[in-house]
Protein backbone atom coordinates (compact mmCIF):
# COMPACT_ATOMS: atom_id res chain seq x y z
CA UNK A 1 0.00 0.00 0.00
CA UNK A 2 1.55 3.31 -0.86
CA UNK A 3 2.54 4.98 2.68
CA UNK A 4 0.66 7.88 1.62
CA UNK A 5 -2.91 5.92 1.92
CA UNK A 6 -1.92 4.58 5.12
CA UNK A 7 -5.31 4.66 7.29
CA UNK A 8 -5.92 4.23 11.12
CA UNK A 9 -7.04 1.12 12.22
CA UNK A 10 -10.58 2.08 12.50
CA UNK A 11 -11.11 3.53 8.75
CA UNK A 12 -9.40 0.16 7.60
CA UNK A 13 -12.15 -1.77 9.35
CA UNK A 14 -14.56 0.70 7.31
CA UNK A 15 -12.80 0.01 4.03
CA UNK A 16 -13.09 -4.21 4.64
CA UNK A 17 -17.16 -3.03 5.63
CA UNK A 18 -17.71 -0.99 2.46
CA UNK A 19 -16.20 -3.90 0.43
CA UNK A 20 -18.35 -6.76 1.86
CA UNK A 21 -21.24 -4.09 1.10
CA UNK A 22 -20.04 -2.88 -2.29
CA UNK A 23 -21.05 -3.98 -5.64
CA UNK A 24 -17.46 -2.92 -7.07
CA UNK A 25 -17.86 -2.39 -11.18
CA UNK A 26 -15.11 -1.74 -13.74
CA UNK A 27 -16.92 -0.46 -16.84
CA UNK A 28 -13.58 -0.87 -19.11
CA UNK A 29 -12.25 -4.19 -18.18
CA UNK A 30 -9.48 -4.80 -20.85
CA UNK A 31 -8.45 -8.60 -21.17
CA UNK A 32 -5.72 -8.98 -23.64
CA UNK A 33 -5.73 -12.64 -25.29
CA UNK A 34 -8.06 -15.06 -23.55
CA UNK A 35 -5.41 -17.02 -22.80
CA UNK A 36 -4.55 -14.21 -20.16
CA UNK A 37 -8.24 -13.32 -19.50
CA UNK A 38 -8.12 -17.46 -18.59
CA UNK A 39 -5.41 -17.10 -15.83
CA UNK A 40 -7.18 -13.94 -14.48
CA UNK A 41 -10.38 -16.02 -13.60
CA UNK A 42 -8.26 -18.99 -12.10
CA UNK A 43 -9.64 -19.90 -8.80
CA UNK A 44 -6.90 -18.02 -6.73
CA UNK A 45 -7.25 -14.75 -8.76
CA UNK A 46 -11.04 -15.17 -9.08
CA UNK A 47 -11.28 -15.56 -5.10
CA UNK A 48 -9.19 -11.77 -4.51
CA UNK A 49 -11.62 -10.45 -6.96
CA UNK A 50 -14.58 -11.45 -4.71
CA UNK A 51 -13.03 -10.49 -1.61
CA UNK A 52 -13.77 -6.93 -3.56
CA UNK A 53 -16.83 -7.06 -3.11
CA UNK A 54 -19.92 -8.18 -6.32
CA UNK A 55 -17.47 -7.97 -9.11
CA UNK A 56 -18.84 -6.36 -12.44
CA UNK A 57 -16.21 -6.22 -15.57
CA UNK A 58 -17.44 -4.92 -18.40
CA UNK A 59 -14.86 -6.62 -21.18
CA UNK A 60 -13.65 -5.52 -23.86
CA UNK A 61 -14.43 -7.74 -26.54
CA UNK A 62 -14.09 -6.10 -29.37
CA UNK A 63 -11.36 -3.28 -30.54
CA UNK A 64 -12.88 -1.27 -33.82
CA UNK A 65 -12.98 -4.56 -35.95
CA UNK A 66 -14.78 -5.81 -38.37
CA UNK A 67 -17.82 -8.67 -37.93
CA UNK A 68 -15.88 -11.10 -39.25
CA UNK A 69 -12.77 -10.55 -36.38
CA UNK A 70 -15.25 -10.13 -33.77
CA UNK A 71 -17.56 -13.28 -33.86
CA UNK A 72 -14.92 -15.66 -33.14
CA UNK A 73 -13.19 -13.54 -30.37
CA UNK A 74 -16.82 -13.43 -28.46
CA UNK A 75 -17.37 -17.36 -29.54
CA UNK A 76 -13.87 -17.85 -27.54
CA UNK A 77 -15.01 -16.45 -24.36
CA UNK A 78 -18.25 -17.83 -24.39
CA UNK A 79 -16.27 -21.73 -24.83
CA UNK A 80 -13.89 -20.93 -22.35
CA UNK A 81 -15.28 -18.37 -19.72
CA UNK A 82 -19.39 -18.90 -19.50
CA UNK A 83 -19.59 -22.29 -20.46
CA UNK A 84 -16.32 -23.28 -18.89
CA UNK A 85 -17.89 -21.81 -15.74
CA UNK A 86 -15.49 -19.09 -14.43
CA UNK A 87 -17.52 -15.96 -14.38
CA UNK A 88 -21.79 -14.91 -14.73
CA UNK A 89 -21.92 -13.48 -18.42
CA UNK A 90 -24.31 -10.59 -16.88
CA UNK A 91 -27.16 -9.22 -19.49
CA UNK A 92 -29.49 -8.45 -17.12
CA UNK A 93 -29.75 -6.78 -13.49
CA UNK A 94 -31.18 -10.87 -12.61
CA UNK A 95 -27.75 -12.41 -14.04
CA UNK A 96 -25.87 -9.67 -11.40
CA UNK A 97 -27.95 -11.18 -8.82
CA UNK A 98 -27.07 -14.78 -9.85
CA UNK A 99 -23.63 -14.12 -10.15
CA UNK A 100 -23.95 -13.02 -6.46
CA UNK A 101 -25.66 -16.09 -5.14
CA UNK A 102 -23.17 -18.31 -7.10
CA UNK A 103 -20.02 -16.79 -6.16
CA UNK A 104 -18.50 -15.43 -9.74
CA UNK A 105 -17.39 -12.71 -10.67
CA UNK A 106 -19.76 -10.99 -13.72
CA UNK A 107 -18.77 -9.94 -17.08
CA UNK A 108 -20.96 -7.72 -19.53
CA UNK A 109 -19.50 -8.00 -23.24
CA UNK A 110 -18.40 -4.48 -24.55
CA UNK A 111 -17.43 -3.10 -27.71
CA UNK A 112 -15.01 -0.82 -27.95
CA UNK A 113 -15.83 0.92 -31.46
CA UNK A 114 -19.00 -0.43 -33.67
CA UNK A 115 -17.04 -1.61 -36.36
CA UNK A 116 -18.36 -4.91 -35.82
CA UNK A 117 -21.45 -3.98 -36.61
CA UNK A 118 -20.82 -2.94 -40.27
CA UNK A 119 -23.58 -1.10 -41.83
CA UNK A 120 -27.02 -3.67 -40.96
CA UNK A 121 -28.66 -2.99 -37.84
CA UNK A 122 -29.06 -6.61 -37.51
CA UNK A 123 -25.65 -7.33 -37.07
CA UNK A 124 -26.23 -5.14 -33.86
CA UNK A 125 -29.27 -7.07 -32.73
CA UNK A 126 -27.28 -10.65 -33.78
CA UNK A 127 -25.02 -9.32 -31.16
CA UNK A 128 -27.39 -8.48 -28.46
CA UNK A 129 -28.52 -11.90 -28.83
CA UNK A 130 -24.86 -13.00 -27.89
CA UNK A 131 -25.10 -10.91 -24.25
CA UNK A 132 -23.31 -7.48 -26.13
CA UNK A 133 -24.55 -4.67 -23.91
CA UNK A 134 -22.11 -1.80 -23.95
CA UNK A 135 -21.05 -0.14 -26.97
CA UNK A 136 -18.63 2.05 -27.33
CA UNK A 137 -19.30 4.30 -30.55
CA UNK A 138 -16.17 5.05 -32.15
CA UNK A 139 -12.01 4.32 -31.52
CA UNK A 140 -10.11 7.63 -31.72
CA UNK A 141 -10.61 8.03 -35.01
CA UNK A 142 -13.72 8.18 -37.90
CA UNK A 143 -15.93 5.24 -38.45
CA UNK A 144 -19.22 5.20 -39.90
CA UNK A 145 -21.26 6.07 -36.93
CA UNK A 146 -19.38 9.75 -36.21
CA UNK A 147 -15.84 11.36 -35.39
CA UNK A 148 -13.14 10.10 -32.75
CA UNK A 149 -11.39 12.15 -30.23
CA UNK A 150 -8.47 11.90 -32.80
CA UNK A 151 -10.17 12.68 -35.69
CA UNK A 152 -8.90 15.91 -37.55
CA UNK A 153 -12.50 17.13 -38.44
CA UNK A 154 -15.16 16.39 -35.89
CA UNK A 155 -18.34 16.15 -37.76
CA UNK A 156 -20.70 14.42 -35.53
CA UNK A 157 -22.74 11.60 -35.95
CA UNK A 158 -23.95 10.24 -39.50
CA UNK A 159 -27.41 9.13 -40.64
CA UNK A 160 -26.37 5.70 -39.60
CA UNK A 161 -24.96 6.53 -36.38
CA UNK A 162 -28.16 8.38 -35.39
CA UNK A 163 -29.96 5.00 -36.82
CA UNK A 164 -27.55 3.28 -34.51
CA UNK A 165 -27.84 4.95 -31.59
CA UNK A 166 -31.99 4.54 -31.57
CA UNK A 167 -32.08 1.56 -32.00
CA UNK A 168 -29.25 0.89 -28.89
CA UNK A 169 -32.36 2.77 -27.31
CA UNK A 170 -34.44 0.22 -28.13
CA UNK A 171 -32.46 -3.05 -27.54
CA UNK A 172 -31.25 -2.09 -24.13
CA UNK A 173 -27.85 -1.12 -25.04
CA UNK A 174 -25.87 1.20 -23.28
CA UNK A 175 -24.10 4.03 -25.37
CA UNK A 176 -20.42 4.75 -24.09
CA UNK A 177 -18.96 7.81 -25.99
CA UNK A 178 -15.10 7.66 -24.26
CA UNK A 179 -12.09 7.97 -27.51
CA UNK A 180 -15.35 10.07 -29.45
CA UNK A 181 -15.22 13.15 -30.80
CA UNK A 182 -16.58 16.26 -28.43
CA UNK A 183 -19.57 17.27 -31.46
CA UNK A 184 -19.90 13.28 -31.78
CA UNK A 185 -20.25 13.14 -27.76
CA UNK A 186 -23.15 16.50 -27.59
CA UNK A 187 -24.81 14.87 -30.75
CA UNK A 188 -25.61 11.96 -29.20
CA UNK A 189 -26.16 12.78 -25.61
CA UNK A 190 -29.40 14.88 -27.18
CA UNK A 191 -30.46 12.06 -29.27
CA UNK A 192 -30.64 9.27 -26.93
CA UNK A 193 -33.61 9.00 -24.92
CA UNK A 194 -31.41 6.73 -22.35
CA UNK A 195 -28.66 7.81 -20.37
CA UNK A 196 -24.91 7.59 -21.39
CA UNK A 197 -21.46 6.86 -20.34
CA UNK A 198 -18.16 7.50 -20.77
CA UNK A 199 -16.79 4.40 -19.52
CA UNK A 200 -13.39 5.58 -19.53
CA UNK A 201 -11.69 9.04 -19.24
CA UNK A 202 -10.63 11.59 -16.96
CA UNK A 203 -10.47 15.29 -17.18
CA UNK A 204 -9.23 17.50 -19.48
CA UNK A 205 -8.67 20.43 -16.79
CA UNK A 206 -6.16 18.25 -15.29
CA UNK A 207 -4.40 16.69 -17.94
CA UNK A 208 -5.06 18.58 -21.41
CA UNK A 209 -5.16 15.77 -23.78
CA UNK A 210 -7.80 14.60 -26.50
CA UNK A 211 -8.85 11.30 -24.66
CA UNK A 212 -10.10 13.52 -21.67
CA UNK A 213 -13.26 15.65 -21.21
CA UNK A 214 -14.16 19.17 -20.88
CA UNK A 215 -16.17 20.51 -18.21
CA UNK A 216 -19.07 20.73 -20.80
CA UNK A 217 -19.30 17.23 -21.56
CA UNK A 218 -18.86 15.89 -18.06
CA UNK A 219 -21.93 18.29 -17.42
CA UNK A 220 -23.95 17.09 -20.63
CA UNK A 221 -23.43 13.27 -19.56
CA UNK A 222 -24.76 14.44 -15.62
CA UNK A 223 -27.79 16.21 -17.30
CA UNK A 224 -28.72 13.42 -18.98
CA UNK A 225 -27.77 10.84 -15.22
CA UNK A 226 -25.33 9.06 -17.06
CA UNK A 227 -21.86 8.34 -15.31
CA UNK A 228 -18.21 8.48 -16.34
CA UNK A 229 -15.35 6.00 -15.16
CA UNK A 230 -12.41 7.27 -14.09
CA UNK A 231 -8.92 5.52 -16.41
CA UNK A 232 -5.67 3.95 -14.65
CA UNK A 233 -3.85 4.34 -18.18
CA UNK A 234 -1.18 6.73 -17.25
CA UNK A 235 -0.72 8.29 -20.51
CA UNK A 236 -4.15 10.39 -19.44
CA UNK A 237 -3.65 11.28 -15.77
CA UNK A 238 -0.40 13.06 -15.88
CA UNK A 239 2.70 14.34 -17.43
CA UNK A 240 5.55 12.21 -15.99
CA UNK A 241 8.47 14.43 -14.67
CA UNK A 242 11.11 12.04 -15.39
CA UNK A 243 11.69 8.56 -17.06
CA UNK A 244 11.31 6.58 -13.66
CA UNK A 245 8.49 9.12 -12.36
CA UNK A 246 5.05 6.82 -12.00
CA UNK A 247 1.94 7.89 -11.24
CA UNK A 248 -0.46 6.59 -8.28
CA UNK A 249 -3.55 5.96 -7.20
CA UNK A 250 -3.48 9.55 -5.72
CA UNK A 251 -2.92 11.00 -8.98
CA UNK A 252 -6.32 9.56 -10.25
CA UNK A 253 -7.80 10.79 -7.18
CA UNK A 254 -7.05 14.47 -8.23
CA UNK A 255 -8.96 13.93 -11.31
CA UNK A 256 -11.99 12.76 -9.03
CA UNK A 257 -11.68 15.38 -6.77
CA UNK A 258 -11.99 18.11 -9.61
CA UNK A 259 -14.64 15.74 -11.61
CA UNK A 260 -17.28 15.63 -8.30
CA UNK A 261 -16.70 20.02 -8.15
CA UNK A 262 -17.99 19.70 -11.39
CA UNK A 263 -20.50 17.03 -12.02
CA UNK A 264 -21.01 15.55 -8.20
CA UNK A 265 -20.36 12.14 -6.59
CA UNK A 266 -23.72 10.60 -8.60
CA UNK A 267 -22.34 10.72 -11.48
CA UNK A 268 -18.52 9.21 -10.93
CA UNK A 269 -17.27 5.65 -10.97
CA UNK A 270 -14.28 3.47 -12.49
CA UNK A 271 -13.57 2.18 -15.99
CA UNK A 272 -10.10 1.32 -15.20
CA UNK A 273 -8.54 0.16 -18.98
CA UNK A 274 -6.87 -2.18 -16.77
CA UNK A 275 -5.18 -5.44 -18.38
CA UNK A 276 -4.15 -8.28 -15.46
CA UNK A 277 -1.64 -9.64 -17.96
CA UNK A 278 -0.69 -7.66 -20.65
CA UNK A 279 1.25 -9.34 -23.71
CA UNK A 280 2.90 -7.53 -26.81
CA UNK A 281 0.57 -9.06 -28.89
CA UNK A 282 -2.51 -7.89 -26.84
CA UNK A 283 -1.00 -4.19 -27.65
CA UNK A 284 -0.26 -4.83 -31.03
CA UNK A 285 -4.29 -5.82 -31.24
CA UNK A 286 -5.48 -3.19 -29.25
CA UNK A 287 -3.39 -0.57 -31.18
CA UNK A 288 -4.96 -1.23 -34.17
CA UNK A 289 -6.34 1.30 -36.53
CA UNK A 290 -5.50 3.92 -33.56
CA UNK A 291 -1.47 3.10 -33.52
CA UNK A 292 -0.38 6.84 -34.98
CA UNK A 293 -2.47 8.22 -31.96
CA UNK A 294 -0.23 6.74 -29.57
CA UNK A 295 3.21 6.91 -31.38
CA UNK A 296 5.25 4.03 -29.74
CA UNK A 297 2.46 2.18 -28.42
CA UNK A 298 4.44 -1.37 -29.04
CA UNK A 299 7.18 -0.19 -26.64
CA UNK A 300 4.37 -0.30 -24.20
CA UNK A 301 4.34 -4.08 -23.61
CA UNK A 302 8.04 -4.10 -22.34
CA UNK A 303 7.52 -1.06 -20.09
CA UNK A 304 7.25 -1.90 -16.22
CA UNK A 305 3.54 -2.39 -15.24
CA UNK A 306 3.37 0.97 -12.85
CA UNK A 307 4.69 3.25 -16.30
CA UNK A 308 1.75 2.11 -17.78
CA UNK A 309 -0.90 2.30 -15.04
CA UNK A 310 -1.48 3.59 -11.92
CA UNK A 311 -1.85 0.68 -10.07
CA UNK A 312 0.16 -2.87 -10.23
CA UNK A 313 -3.55 -5.27 -10.17
CA UNK A 314 -7.41 -5.12 -9.76
CA UNK A 315 -6.77 -6.69 -6.34
CA UNK A 316 -5.43 -2.92 -5.65
CA UNK A 317 -8.97 -1.51 -5.96
CA UNK A 318 -9.42 -1.02 -2.41
CA UNK A 319 -6.56 1.90 -2.74
CA UNK A 320 -9.18 4.15 -4.24
CA UNK A 321 -11.55 3.06 -1.26
CA UNK A 322 -8.85 3.86 1.16
CA UNK A 323 -8.15 7.40 -0.98
CA UNK A 324 -12.02 8.62 -1.15
CA UNK A 325 -11.42 7.78 2.98
CA UNK A 326 -9.13 10.20 3.40
CA UNK A 327 -10.37 12.73 0.96
CA UNK A 328 -13.90 12.11 3.50
CA UNK A 329 -16.51 11.08 1.25
CA UNK A 330 -18.97 8.89 3.02
CA UNK A 331 -19.34 5.34 3.10
CA UNK A 332 -22.71 5.80 1.17
CA UNK A 333 -20.92 8.08 -1.29
CA UNK A 334 -18.09 5.58 -1.61
CA UNK A 335 -20.49 2.55 -2.67
CA UNK A 336 -22.17 4.92 -5.17
CA UNK A 337 -18.53 5.74 -6.75
CA UNK A 338 -17.67 2.18 -6.51
CA UNK A 339 -20.40 0.76 -8.57
CA UNK A 340 -23.86 1.71 -7.34
CA UNK A 341 -24.00 4.35 -9.80
CA UNK A 342 -22.98 2.71 -13.17
CA UNK A 343 -25.84 0.43 -11.43
CA UNK A 344 -27.97 3.05 -11.85
CA UNK A 345 -27.56 3.80 -15.11
CA UNK A 346 -28.13 0.30 -16.21
CA UNK A 347 -31.05 -0.61 -14.41
CA UNK A 348 -32.31 2.28 -16.77
CA UNK A 349 -31.15 1.39 -19.94
CA UNK A 350 -31.39 -2.67 -19.49
CA UNK A 351 -35.16 -3.25 -19.17
CA UNK A 352 -35.06 -6.36 -18.17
Amino acid sequence: MNKKLKLTDTDEERVREIHKKAIVINMCEVTGSIAGFERLVKDDFRDKLNNLGQYLGAVTVSYARGFNESIPKICDFLDKVVFGNTMKLVTSLKDLDDAKKEKKPGMIFAFQGADAIEYDLSLLRLFYGLGLRVVQLGYNYDNFLGSGCYSRVDTGLTNFGIAVVEEMNKLGILVDLSHTGIKTTFETINISKAPVIFSHSNAKAIFNVNRNLTDEQMKAIAEKDGVIGLCAWNSIIRQPKSSDDFTTTEDLLEHFDYMVKIVGVDHLGFGLDFPEYPRPSWIREMAGPSRLTYGRMYDVASWPREKTYCLKSMTEFPNFTRGLIQRGYTDEEILKILGGNFLRVLNQVWKV
